[in-house]
């Protein structure tokens, strides 16, 4: 995106206007899981831009769960800009509203220099709690993404048993022993999430 003209314009028209909402189509039609792509750039500091038109930049990313809290703070929005590195960000479902999972990604000519702006790629949790339920192996396997503050799980229950809530910081060895799971884990690229499989014990008389 960095290298895209498009998302670079050295003016603001309407034909610039034009070439940054076809650039964005693009984008959000990339992948299945994306919902909704907002390109933040720092050469205009109060706007999010997307495929539908121009966004007020705080109420925008509190609004679609891109930052933490309900509480809108500017050093929050401060933090999440000027960030060198991408982040996952997961906002558990709140006042009637659903899950929301966001990818930020700084726009740099090169790993870890100072960003030209932020990509902001909305995703569907529940598209990917569907396609955890469809590559579940046995019956009795959920699959989940694991963030600081909450999972994505495929399935809630196993076996008529509910899967206990579990966070990032917690003991999987200890929760394995007291609820007779077996959990295995993997860290998702760039330490942004974790990837965990559970399953429960096959009935007796199985192997």
């Amino acid at each position: 995106m960095a290298l895209d003209p498009a998302l670079s314009p050295t003016d603001q028209d309407q034909y610039t206007y034009g070439r940054m909402d076809n650039a964005l189509v693009r984008y959000d039609l990339s992948s299945p899981m994306i919902q909704k792509t907002f390109l933040y750039s720092e050469k205009t500091p109060s706007m999010l831009y997307s495929s539908d038109g121009t966004y007020d930049l705080i109420p925008t990313l509190y609004k679609y769960g891109m930052v933490a809290g309900s509480t809108e703070s500017n050093k929050e929005v401060r933090k999440l800009l000027y960030s060198t590195v991408p982040r996952m960000i997961f906002t558990p479902a709140a006042d009637g509203k659903t899950d929301q999972l966001t990818l930020a990604v700084p726009i740099t000519n090169t790993p870890g220099s100072s960003p030209k702006g932020m990509a902001f790629y909305t995703m569907s949790a529940a598209r990917l709690r569907q396609e955890f339920l469809d590559a579940a192996a046995v019956p009795n396997q959920a699959l989940m993404l694991d963030f600081t503050n909450g999972q994505i799980v495929s399935n809630t229950k196993l076996a008529g048993m509910k899967l206990p809530p579990v966070s990032r910081g917690q003991n999987w060895k200890l929760v394995n022993q007291q609820n007779k799971l077996r959990v295995t884990t993997a860290e998702g690229s760039g330490n942004l999430f974790k990837v965990l499989s559970v399953t429960t014990p096959p009935p007796r008389g199985r192997r």
